[in-house]
């Protein structure tokens, strides 16, 4: 009786396969913890038991920072005070990052922009004073907005801000933030 699975793979890693002509419905059973690589289930996949799963979290200390596609759903938190510019990648549907702001900026600022002028921004500015309990919120306007910009006062950027970005578009990310600052509270989003 001929195998229903083949097993192959480039460069030494095994990939298991159903071959063509078989039932795809037969179950497949593993058990112990699968510590590396990835899992690929094209149609319908069946979990029992738990799944465990962790979100990575990157500590940003440098006056730059460049996330890749591949740190989609990554936690980067904020821990310069002379402040950090993050260039998102080539939109690509789905993808989004976090960002909190662990370290106060209290010079420059944290500025999250966009990979081209023709890319915008959309969504709000949940701003806060910190001190005072005054609110504002902000919107992005998806159409000239292409940075949001902390600068440590008006525009927030204190410890305990939160930004996050999702592609929704290939020209258009949607940013949410709970931002707090000092003063009189303006956007955070900007046209460069």
């Amino acid at each position: 009786m001929a195998s229903h699975f083949l097993i192959e793979g480039p460069g030494g890693i095994p990939q298991i396969k159903m071959q063509a002509g078989y039932n795809s419905a037969l179950p497949i059973t593993t058990t112990g913890a699968v510590t590396t690589g990835n899992l690929v289930v094209n149609g319908t996949a069946a979990i029992t038991g738990a799944i465990t799963s962790l979100e990575p979290v990157v500590n940003v200390t440098g006056s730059t920072s460049s996330p890749t596609q591949a740190q989609s759903g990554t936690t980067f938190t904020l821990n310069r005070a002379a402040g950090c510019t993050v260039t998102l990648p080539t939109p690509v549907v789905g993808t989004n990052y976090s960002w909190i702001v662990s370290t106060s900026v209290t010079s420059n600022s944290y500025k999250i922009i966009t990979s081209a002028g023709s890319v915008y921004m959309q969504g709000v500015d949940n701003a806060s004073y910190a001190t005072a309990g005054v609110g504002a919120m902000f919107q992005g306007n998806g159409t000239s907005h292409i940075s949001f910009n902390c600068n440590g006062t008006t525009t927030g950027g204190l410890i305990g801000t939160t930004i996050t970005a999702y592609c929704l578009t290939s020209t258009l990310w949607h940013v949410v933030a709970q931002n707090f600052g000092s003063g009189t509270l303006a956007t955070s989003f900007g046209t460069s």
